[in-house]
């Protein structure tokens, strides 16, 4: 439902694909919300994905969804969560290239092995 949501509310949203001949190499979608505390509006990733074939290329994903959110009315801050814990560094030094700050950290706790195995490959 949410991303139906960001499909339909393009003034609020934006659904950027990375495609190579036909193939997907990656994906990100992006939502304006209203800071609850503010008349000020923040903008958060709700996907961020390069394929596993085509990861070390996410740059261009990254740096069109910065330029998209750069120009979005009365933006407060631009936010990109990294959850997965998949290529941890590289994507640090991306986030880190792009102009992006460290300001926080995600705690996941796994209720099996299997699941966390699942998750992380």
């Amino acid at each position: 439902a949410t991303l139906q949501r960001v499909v339909n509310q393009k003034e609020h949203a934006a659904f950027l694909l990375c495609t190579d001949n036909g193939k997907i190499k990656g994906l990100m979608v992006g939502l304006v919300n209203q800071i609850w505390y503010s008349r000020k509006r923040s903008v958060v990733d709700l996907i961020f994905y390069v394929h596993p074939a085509y990861r070390g290329h996410g740059a261009k994903l990254l740096s069109t969804y910065l330029a998209w959110a750069r120009n979005v009315p009365n933006a407060m801050e631009i936010m990109v969560g990294v959850t997965s814990g998949v290529n941890k560094d590289r994507v640090d030094g991306l986030m880190k290239a792009s102009g992006m700050k460290d300001v926080g950290s995600i705690y996941t706790m796994y209720p099996s092995e299997e699941v966390e195995d699942e998750r992380c490959a």
